[in-house]
């Protein structure tokens, strides 16, 4: 059997079967013994093109970052896994030019409506979004039900409220920040 995880203890599993390992031995799968006697099988890694190493390594892209700007925006975990801000702003950032129209199709939190907000107040841009999120029920055990969130909608439409307002207390003293577009209207879709 494959080693235990020494993490949490969860059996692995092989990724190939006996067959197709035997006749690779050597070939893509090698193995060598560990300092207490057990062994560690790999598959050799050959890279015929060159592969594209992750420029967002660092804390501030990380999904639990994410998690706690939404616990900041509302004082409460309503949201599990929101995109973090910093990675949704830099993606604008080198995507968008000021005056673009950004459409996010799973809107959840309205991360993107916020990076959008933010990265306006930082370079005067005046970016627009369109934030799509189906009335998806809270679970009625959550913190965000018992607060009166009754859909994940409601939550994205406090959060750009929020993060709106909180953009102009961060940049009060930036001249122009008057300026900035932190309004929004909510179209809803209804039988004909």
């Amino acid at each position: 059997y494959p080693p235990k995880s020494s993490k949490n203890n969860i059996q692995f599993v092989w990724r190939w079967g006996k067959d197709k390992a035997r006749e690779n031995l050597n070939k893509e799968i090698v193995g060598y013994q560990n300092e207490d006697g057990s062994f560690r099988i790999v598959r050799k890694m050959r890279h015929t093109s060159k592969i594209v190493r992750s420029m967002f390594l660092d804390k501030e892209y990380s999904g639990r970052r994410g998690t706690s700007e939404v616990e900041d925006l509302f004082n409460a975990k309503y949201f599990t896994f929101p995109k973090p801000l910093a990675l949704i702003r830099k993606l604008l950032e080198v995507t968008t030019k000021d005056s673009d129209l950004i459409l996010d199709f799973f809107a959840g939190s309205s991360t993107t409506a916020h990076a959008v907000m933010q990265l306006n107040a930082e370079d005067n841009g005046n970016r627009k979004f369109i934030m799509v999120q189906l009335p998806e029920q809270t679970d009625e055990k959550s913190e965000a039900y018992k607060s009166g969130y009754n859909t994940i909608a409601e939550i994205s439409k406090e959060r750009i409220r929020r993060a709106g307002k909180k953009i102009l207390e961060d940049n009060a003293t930036k001249e122009g920040i008057d300026n900035l577009d932190i309004g929004f209207r909510v179209l809803k879709i209804d039988t004909t």
